[in-house]
């Protein structure tokens, strides 16, 4: 029933637009409320809501790529909800965009976490990965707590032997982190677009490429990466700013341009999540 509601309400045409344009629809919040009021004229105050949110940065957080399992998908809505709440939205609102969120990029209902003692973290508002997985097991306290003094005072004293490894074990997890950090950072490509190819004939309005209204354009990139690595052109994706103007798909690999008005717009050319290219493009009569 709750999944009804959200197919006919919000969750429902972000699922259309994710599906259709891709996730990193969620990181233009002016393009997607455009996208949204053309498809859902009568959401335009849910839709402002969720622009608000948007805007603070919530989309960077639940598009991370680490987020592929349960608990760093439940770990990425508790970081949007700590975003959103410092900024003082109202938690209906909050709960309201967090499920419509879940339900457009097809996320889980309801999100498990059996390990007690991240779900007790994140009951609490503690949204670091790093901590929560870095602290002692206190699953069996309970079991602990049962048995006789004897053993009471064995598993205490194996307590405080495990907490005098835990400073030593946390610098060395930090260590780690940063190398890690310093590690994907060397190791992140930089693409970069060198040429722009259209199939049929343009002018050059500096800086915008003009078409006639009505042309359907395939557009060709030359993409050049600063390691050796192949780039990967299914990573790929293309977001326009005004619809009214033009639409574009990437489907087989290419992106296809429709003119559907008069007017100037941008196209945001992305690789993986990163803006690589702006294109400026023009219709006319």
């Amino acid at each position: 029933m709750i999944d009804k509601k959200l197919e006919e309400n919000l969750g429902g045409v972000l699922r259309f637009i994710i599906k259709n344009f891709g996730k990193n629809s969620l990181l233009d919040s002016t393009h997607l409320s455009v996208m949204i009021s053309e498809l859902r004229p009568n959401l335009s105050e849910e839709c402002a809501w969720l622009k608000e949110a948007l805007d603070l940065g919530i989309a960077e957080v639940l598009l991370d790529k680490k987020n592929t399992n349960d608990l760093n998908r439940k770990i990425a809505l508790n970081k949007a909800r700590l975003i959103m709440e410092e900024n003082h939205i109202p938690p209906k609102k909050i709960n309201f965009i967090l499920e419509n969120l879940r339900y457009g990029l097809k996320w889980p209902q309801y999100i498990e976490v059996k390990d007690k003692k991240i779900e007790k973290y994140l009951l609490e508002g503690n949204s670091n990965q790093e901590e929560i997985l870095d602290e002692p097991d206190n699953i069996n306290e309970n079991n602990i707590n049962s048995q006789g003094s004897k053993e009471n005072d064995y598993s205490l004293s194996s307590a405080n032997k495990k907490h005098n490894y835990i400073i030593p074990l946390l610098i060395l997890v930090f260590i780690g982190i940063i190398g890690t950090a310093i590690f994907i950072g060397l190791n992140t490509s930089q693409i970069d677009v060198t040429e722009i190819i259209f199939d049929m004939d343009y002018k050059k309005d500096e800086p915008a490429y003009v078409f006639k209204k009505g042309d359907f354009i395939i557009m060709n990139l030359t993409l050049k990466s600063d390691k050796e690595e192949k780039v990967d052109e299914n990573n790929l994706s293309y977001v326009v700013d005004d619809t009214s103007i033009c639409k574009v798909s990437d489907e087989f690999e290419k992106c296809r341009i429709t003119g559907i008005g008069v007017g100037t717009t941008t196209i945001h050319v992305y690789y993986g999540n990163k803006l690589i290219e702006n294109i400026d493009i023009s219709f006319e009569n």
